[in-house]
């Protein structure tokens, strides 16, 4: 059955509501979207509702979704492109021949690539996602005093990491349960999952694993396994598509999940680095617990599950690894932690 509905854009979501009462019908998060098809009035459906079709009638409606999640769709010809593919040619066939031997070949090197990429790259790619992800998802949250608990407990785990690292640690005003490392170091949560910890020691536990992705450079071993070939064109281009490039790359790695080895890598980093910073590893148990008990029972949780994976055995992990150590933060810090985007 098909009707007709008012479609508007929000932050990180469509909102889909009845033309006359405005009553709201649904929300689309863009990261789950899906182009099918057409121009002019391109025909949209999403991962979750995989049988819906929205028709858009309104370009500019189009053009801003395109804008926000730029890969979302196979680029059209512009006077970018045309320019792009002009500067491409004067390489010649032997440097196509090279670089179509490199395209193939990305995915297989992603690990090496990513451990050899400058911090300048690194820095660069992540400081553009994270400013993507802020129009995308929500605003990084500015209270002074309980950001400063957060850079207090990071400085903390910070200081045992086998090597020095740039870190900027955020949350974002969302109500989703999640957090996620970027390249260069950039490490956001969600609101909803600091809303959601129990106690400092659950939050410590996320950000050591998190961490643990950073040193690890997941992040950027997934930026190139999955859009390598575009990073690889864009040495061709402008400054302008490296932009949009590292755009798609925030908006994929809030959704991205990792290989069950990358997440014991991760925890096994993150139970080192609770250790020698004497905080209590219990926090990263009774958070597995939780997250256990509300699979299934809230749609909010889904989010976490479906990008850290395997919980159970992550939690079994986690108990054999737990002992004694001292609280994260003060209650006051924490307290004032919990209320960050308020």
């Amino acid at each position: 059955m098909s009707r007709q509905v008012q479609v508007r854009l929000e932050t990180g979501e469509l909102v889909i509501a009845e033309v006359t009462t405005l009553e709201e019908l649904e929300r689309w998060e863009i990261s789950t979207l899906h182009w099918l098809s057409g121009s002019d009035n391109p025909v949209l459906t999403q991962s979750l509702s995989p049988d819906a079709r929205l028709i858009l009638a309104d370009t500019a409606l189009a053009n801003a979704i395109l804008k926000i999640h730029p890969m979302l769709k196979k680029a059209v010809k512009t006077a970018k492109s045309v320019k792009t593919h002009k500067m491409a040619w004067r390489y010649g066939i032997a440097a196509l021949l090279l670089t179509v031997g490199v395209l193939v070949a990305v995915p297989w090197l992603s690990a090496p690539l990513a451990s050899l990429a400058s911090d300048e790259w690194r820095e660069r790619m992540g400081r553009q996602s994270a400013e993507t992800i802020q129009t995308f998802f929500g605003k990084t949250c500015k209270n002074s005093e309980a950001q400063q608990a957060l850079d207090t407990l990071t400085d903390r785990l910070a200081d045992e990491l086998p090597l020095p690292e740039v870190l900027h640690v955020g949350v974002i005003d969302n109500k989703m349960i999640n957090a996620f490392a970027l390249p260069g170091g950039y490490i956001r949560f969600m609101r909803g999952l600091i809303k959601e910890a129990s106690s400092a020691e659950e939050v410590a536990g996320v950000l050591a694993h998190e961490m643990g992705h950073v040193v690890l450079r997941h992040a950027e071993e997934q930026t190139f396994r999955q859009l390598g070939y575009q990073i690889v064109l864009s040495t061709f281009a402008d400054s302008g598509t490296m932009t949009e490039i590292a755009g798609s790359v925030g908006v994929y790695l809030v959704d991205a999940a990792h290989s069950r080895e990358a997440e014991s890598a991760a925890d096994d980093m993150a139970f080192n680095l609770l250790t020698k910073a004497g905080i209590r590893r219990d926090g990263m148990v009774s958070f597995f617990e939780r997250i256990e008990k509300m699979e299934g029972e809230s749609p909010k949780i889904l989010k976490y599950l479906s990008t850290h994976p395997a919980t159970g055995e992550r939690k079994k992990a986690a108990e054999a690894s737990s002992g004694s150590g001292e609280a994260a933060l003060s209650d006051k810090d924490w307290q004032a932690l919990k209320k960050i985007c308020d």
